[in-house]
């Protein structure tokens, strides 16, 4: 049950330094990166009854197991319905973890119920295919004056010229023609 509370495994003292001790203090200790380490584990409660070393109901506190008011049980002696085990027995498919809840939370690139589908991460944004680019309207609109501009000049020059030539007839007595 040791692992349904507050663990303090530093700075250890008999009493609290904050609220009052409910019950007693439980030495454990642990085996952790090859040395042992001493802790202990209490009930804290602060003068608005709130316990300092709570641990909510449905936190793993070991394989298949759970705590449940402040005890860590097996999960089938709770006689709950738990989270679907693949032809290996492995819960979740050994891609995701059982919660409170039993259903399974599926690792990042795993999905279903059992978390048995595996579901790749996709590029949101696939690289698109520019192909070749068209004009731009920029361009378009700088080619639409230009052009509209030479136009102007030609029509412009061809009547400049053309008004010339009819004057130059008029007041030339050597060509002969109809005028």
């Amino acid at each position: 049950d040791v692992f349904c509370g507050f663990l303090l495994c530093t700075n250890l003292t008999r009493a609290p330094r904050i609220g009052q001790l409910q019950g007693e203090v439980i030495p454990t200790s642990f085996y952790h990166q090859g040395r042992v380490i001493d802790c202990s584990g209490a009930h804290v409660v602060l003068d608005d009854d709130t316990d300092v070393g709570y641990v909510e109901d449905g936190t793993p506190c070991g394989p298949s197991m759970m705590c449940l008011d402040r005890k860590c049980l097996q999960i089938q002696a709770l006689n709950m319905s738990s989270c679907p085990l693949d032809s290996k027995g492995k819960v979740c498919s050994g891609h995701g973890v059982c919660s409170n809840e039993a259903t399974c939370i599926c690792n990042f690139t795993w999905a279903g119920t059992d978390c048995s589908i595996r579901d790749p991460v996709r590029n949101p944004h696939p690289p698109k295919d520019e192909g070749p680019k068209g004009p731009s309207a920029t361009n378009l609109i700088i080619g639409s004056i230009a052009g509209a501009i030479l136009v102007a000049a030609i029509v412009l020059g061809g009547t400049g010229w053309g008004f010339k030539n009819v004057k130059k007839r008029r007041f030339d007595p050597t060509q002969q023609g109809p005028i």
